[in-house]
């Protein structure tokens, strides 16, 4: 059972909106769903457009948990950066090599309505810049036709 809308959906292209209270009901079934896409597209992480969904939050692994990022940002990211093969689960059969800072500083609010502001560097960092990206509309095609050019 496949919950991610198809590529041709334009809710994968718009800009995410704030959730005003991470803490809801509605924000823990959609963390729950999710979970349970991220798990069967055997993903390391998910935004909440992809299947559909408004609101600015995404899970990922960290540490090999699965944390909640709502309402996320990025305050620094590193001058150092990498060029690392990604996939996206929107986009099953595709591989796109990107650079991006190895490093950021990441801010976001937890499903129990902490802010946590915390460095990430290796494949979180990356995962985190990829998801963060679905959130405002950007697929990792866009990023590579930003970097051809």
């Amino acid at each position: 059972m496949n919950n991610l809308i198809p590529l041709t959906d334009e809710r994968l292209y718009n800009q995410s909106i704030k959730v005003e209270n991470p803490k809801s009901l509605s924000i823990k079934m959609l963390r729950d769903k999710l979970i349970k896409v991220m798990k069967q597209q055997d993903g390391i992480g998910i935004a909440a457009n992809q299947i559909g969904r408004s609101e600015a939050m995404f899970i990922m692994y960290k540490d090999d948990k699965i944390i909640t990022c709502i309402n996320p940002s990025i305050s620094w990211s590193s001058d150092d950066k990498v060029n690392i093969t990604e996939r996206c689960l929107s986009f099953p059969k595709k591989e796109v090599t990107l650079v991006r800072p190895s490093k950021i500083i990441a801010e976001y609010t937890n499903f129990k309505g902490d802010r946590i502001i915390e460095k990430m560097s290796g494949i979180e960092a990356r995962c985190y810049q990829h998801e963060l990206d679905h959130l405002n509309g950007i697929t990792f095609i866009h990023r590579k036709d930003e970097q051809i050019q």
